[in-house]
């Protein structure tokens, strides 16, 4: 049973992981990046489903810096920019008329 058990989950991994890919390749990246952001997307997964089961504080510690370098991964890799990078556009303002006098 331990052994199907671990098939079907197994087998869902691959499922996601080819989903996430075929979307990416669909999205124009390059082979390698999507199939890396695919796997970056499951372990990231992955994780999170340790740290909601997880009880000791170090270990959480360890999960949660495991969580932020793959998702500083996932961001680069899915071409977001750096929170705060792009500022909006002002509209741009007419030149103020020359005040001083002749």
């Amino acid at each position: 049973m331990a052994a199907r058990s671990q098939e079907a989950r197994r087998q869902r991994r691959l499922a996601e992981a080819e989903r996430l890919a075929a979307a990416q390749e669909q999205a124009g990246l390059p082979d390698y990046v999507a199939k890396r952001l695919a796997r970056v997307r499951v372990q990231l997964d992955r994780i999170d489903g340790m740290m909601m089961t997880e009880m000791d504080p170090q270990k959480l510690d360890r999960l949660a810096s495991a969580q932020a370098r793959l998702s500083e991964q996932e961001r680069i890799l899915d071409g977001r920019p750096m929170p705060g990078s792009f500022k909006p556009r002002t509209p741009s303002k007419a030149p103020l008329p020359d005040l001083v006098p002749e």
